[in-house]
Order: C-alpha cells, then structure tokens, then sequence
C-alpha cells in the first residue's frame, strides 16, 4: 500500500535537477499511496481538493464509517462504488462533496466498477 518497493531514483534525479524542486529528493518525499480499486483512488483524490489534510481524513473517514461495510471485528472497508450511488446525490454532495456524488453516479453499481 506504502510503495516502498517503488524506485523513484530517476524521479529524484529530475527533482535534484531543478534548484525549486530539490527538496523533495534530499527529503525523499514523493511517495504515493495505493488503494486497492481505482473508484478508492478517484475518491481520496477528490477529498484532498481544496482542503487540509485534516478535512480529507475527516471526509475519508466519514465515508468509511457511514457507507463501509464491517467486518467480523467491527472495522469497516471503504464503501464500494455500488454502496455510494445507492445513496442519493444530495446525501453524498451535503456529508462530503458535489464531486464525489456526481463520481458515485457515473460509477454506479451498472459500471462493473468496485
């Protein structure tokens, strides 16, 4: 999920290359998450538009609480792109954000997209 396998060396070498971008090579930033579906993906991109950290782990969090489903210990998955249209657009554009529910429309559960 972390990529830590990933090598980034020519990403780096870009990055040292230009003097306003050096940081992110000599703080070996640049890592990128992974969920396990592209809606999961779409999603969190879209909650950290515009907004704090914060705000994006409340949003995330906020969906997953509501819409996930849980498991035999009680923890809860992301909710499925079928879970989310199930909602009406107005629930979702309200609790988290016009995009998400206009995503969740297209995707819907006719898509094949989990």
């Amino acid at each position: 999920m972390f990529r830590l396998d990933d090598d980034l060396q020519n990403f780096y070498d870009l990055m040292l290359a230009d003097p306003e971008f050096a940081w992110i090579a000599e703080q070996g930033a640049g890592r990128l998450l992974r969920s396990p579906t592209v809606f999961e993906d779409l999603v969190k991109m879209i909650c950290t538009t515009n907004c704090s950290w914060a705000l994006t782990e409340k949003m995330v969090n906020g969906l997953v609480n509501e819409l996930g489903t849980a498991s035999d210990d009680g923890r809860k998955s992301f909710p499925s792109a079928a879970a989310m249209a199930a909602q009406s657009a107005e629930f979702i554009a309200i609790k988290f954000a016009p995009a998400i529910a206009r995503l969740s429309e297209r995707v819907g559960p006719a898509s094949g997209i989990r």
